[in-house]
């Protein structure tokens, strides 16, 4: 499997955290957030930055993922009501953080809160399998002009 993850170039070659609180993990958990599609993974990126900042020069990182690797998911159904909101942080971080605690797995599939049938891949840098996953390919990732025009007063 390959999940894909888009970053400012100068981390594009590294699968490394930063540890900031996200919707699935708490401040200091380092986990590095991935998407079942380039596609998904550009509409992650548009929701959290404006669209200064969408000018900035990306690289779309292929992450290889083995087969029989083990990956734990937290079914959309049984999300907390609302999970997907700006306001549900607390409940799906104590799902990721639970999860990270477990040890698992090196990687847990989650819902998209952004197109409700997708997924992405939340993988853990301090899980003992996490040195089965290397990245593939380095591409360029630049965002249609046109949607930069639309979302340049932001």
């Amino acid at each position: 499997m390959e999940v894909y993850r888009i970053s400012k170039e100068k981390y594009a070659s590294k699968l490394t955290a930063s540890g900031n609180a996200a919707r699935w993990n708490y401040r200091g958990e380092k986990v590095i957030y991935t998407a079942s599609s380039r596609a998904l993974a550009s509409l992650e990126l548009i929701v959290h930055l404006s669209g200064k900042q969408l000018g900035t020069s990306f690289k779309i990182s292929v992450i290889y993922v083995p087969d029989d690797l083990y990956i734990s998911t937290i079914p959309r159904t049984s999300m907390p009501n609302e999970w997907n909101g700006l306001t549900a942080y607390k409940a799906t971080q104590a799902l990721g953080s639970g999860w990270i605690a477990s040890e698992d797995s090196c990687i847990l599939r989650v819902p998209s809160s952004i197109v409700i049938h997708e997924y992405n891949y939340i993988i853990n840098v301090h899980h003992p399998d996490f040195e089965k996953l290397s990245i593939i390919d380095i591409e360029d990732h630049l965002f249609d002009p046109r949607l930069l025009l639309k979302m340049k007063d932001q």
